[in-house]
């Protein structure tokens, strides 16, 4: 792990998918409004952070990889707050800007650290086919100039990753020998068949198999069925109980958690997925990249929010296992 770590600085990693902001605000509550049954919250900060699609980049870009983003976004003031909020990170910047789409943003109202209330400022249908050409067309712009090794699709349902667009994205993607990796939702799973690597999370692959979890012990069924199915590698990520790995002409491989307290799951998905598409475009192997995102995954939920990662924390883990 330790090469694999080393040679970070040499992925170049092209993410697609949905984006937007994560805005917060926190405070303290000491009182309830008189005007309504709610709690009054006194604003002692507010800020804002990279999430979806964007924070699967950050992730990589504070490992040491190289990021480039490719998503729609409207052209207006959260526009501009992307922008910047990618720029500070590192991220090369290809985004699809269009009038009669909104930058999605989802500001969290939090008292003493718990979330009182979110509010989502978004259009969430799907790509006209105007837009989604266009997508598809800056992706093979990028991937001829910008040396991409690897490419991770991350689907937030919020209508970038349409299942037409997954599936042209795929074909064109192992046209070029490039792998990819997807984190999906469960209504485009379907669409994902001969990508080299799914992330769904256990309820989602639930869901999509058909199979009930029972308690973790039908897990090995929802995994082999769904790589069987579309013939490509199945990472199902499952919480507190770790990862398991299905991979063709391989035993399912389990791997237990290395969480010592879960504090907030937020954006632990994109960090599974960042994680290990740096491992193999910095030239580990699949199960040693897996490996490493699950350790990374162990130190992102024991912090508040969507937090990137960076090589130290995931140097630390290492260190102390």
């Amino acid at each position: 792990m330790n090469d694999t770590i080393k040679s970070f600085g040499k992925a170049k990693v092209l993410v697609i998918g949905d984006v937007m902001i994560d805005h917060y605000i926190k405070g303290k509550v000491s009182r309830i409004s008189p005007e309504a049954p709610v709690p009054v919250v006194q604003v002692l900060e507010e800020y804002e952070r990279l999430g979806g699609a964007a924070n699967v980049a950050a992730n990589i870009t504070s490992l040491g990889g190289n990021a480039v983003l490719v998503s729609v976004a409207g052209q207006d003031e959260g526009l501009k707050k992307l922008r910047g909020l990618l720029k500070d990170k590192g991220i090369v910047d290809r985004l699809v800007t269009i009038k009669k789409r909104r930058t999605t943003i989802k500001s969290r109202v939090l008292g003493h650290n718990q979330q009182l209330l979110r509010m989502d400022y978004e259009e969430d249908g799907g790509l006209d086919e105007e837009t989604g050409q266009a997508l598809l067309e800056k992706v093979k712009e990028v991937v001829s100039s910008d040396g991409i090794n690897i490419v991770v699709l991350s689907d937030y349902a919020k209508g970038v990753l349409t299942g037409n667009v997954i599936e042209k994205l795929v074909t064109y993607c192992n046209e070029q020998g490039l792998k990819t990796v997807i984190d999906p939702k469960p209504k485009n799973i379907r669409h994902c068949r001969h990508c080299y690597l799914l992330t769904p999370n256990h309820v989602e692959a639930s869901s999509y198999a058909g199979i009930p979890e029972e308690n973790g012990e039908g897990i090995t069924k929802i995994g082999v069925a769904i790589a069987a199915e579309l013939e490509s590698n199945v990472l199902v990520t499952r919480g507190e109980e770790g990862m398991a790995l299905f991979r063709t002409g391989h035993e399912p491989l389990m791997i237990p958690t290395e969480a010592k307290q879960v504090f907030d799951v937020t954006g632990a998905g994109d960090t599974v997925t960042a994680v290990t598409a740096l491992g193999l475009g910095a030239g580990g192997d699949l199960e040693e990249s897996v490996r490493l995102a699950n350790k990374a995954a162990g130190v992102v939920v024991g912090k508040a929010g969507t937090e990137t990662l960076e090589k130290k924390d995931l140097n630390k883990v290492r260190r102390t296992r």
